[in-house]
């Protein structure tokens, strides 16, 4: 029975226009999906590059307030009292705002890079200690421009930390 069932055209037709609607369903399925993926990925690529911009340009604001506030305050540092110790810790201290901004503290760096004229927060042997090895002080030296350097350790303090630069310059313009 089920093999004269099977010799019948109209059963072969029916088997066979069943066949190729299911082939059809599943070739038309795997098409969608595929789409579907490449839509998602090019949808999650969009939003992972919005997200990198934001990022991006927070991170650029952050350190352009912190260089910006740094070359503020080095334009009024009172160039008279580079050899005054006390006085320059002082200045820096009277400054919470940008001593905020600088977790590793605020050098005032020789024009030379050998040494330090003040420190505050105040660490043994940050005076004595050459920072013209440091990028962003070799680029202030060398360039005269206001930098942000490369990351480092810091050897006082022992983790990661960018190094900002800006030239303090005297009346004729020299790097002071």
């Amino acid at each position: 029975m089920i093999r004269s069932l099977l010799s019948s055209l109209q059963v072969r037709l029916i088997l066979g226009v069943t066949a190729l609607s299911l082939g059809s369903l599943w070739g038309f399925a795997w098409l969608l999906a595929a789409r579907q993926a490449e839509q998602i990925e090019a949808m999650l690529i969009e939003q992972q590059r919005a997200t990198i911009g934001y990022v991006a340009q927070d991170v650029d604001q952050r350190l352009r307030r912190r260089l910006d506030n740094l070359a503020q305050a080095a334009t009024v540092l009172p160039l008279e009292r580079l050899g005054d110790v006390a006085a320059l810790e002082d200045f820096i201290r009277r400054r919470p705002a940008l001593v905020k901004l600088f977790d590793g503290g605020i050098i005032v760096v020789k024009p030379d890079g050998a040494g330090a004229f003040a420190d505050y927060p105040p660490l043994p042997g940050r005076h004595e200690m050459r920072f013209d090895h440091i990028t962003a002080v070799d680029d202030v030296i060398h360039n005269g421009r206001p930098v942000v350097g490369k990351p480092i350790i810091g050897i006082h303090v022992q983790k990661p930390m960018l190094g900002f630069a800006v030239p303090v310059r005297d009346r004729e313009g020299r790097l002071a």
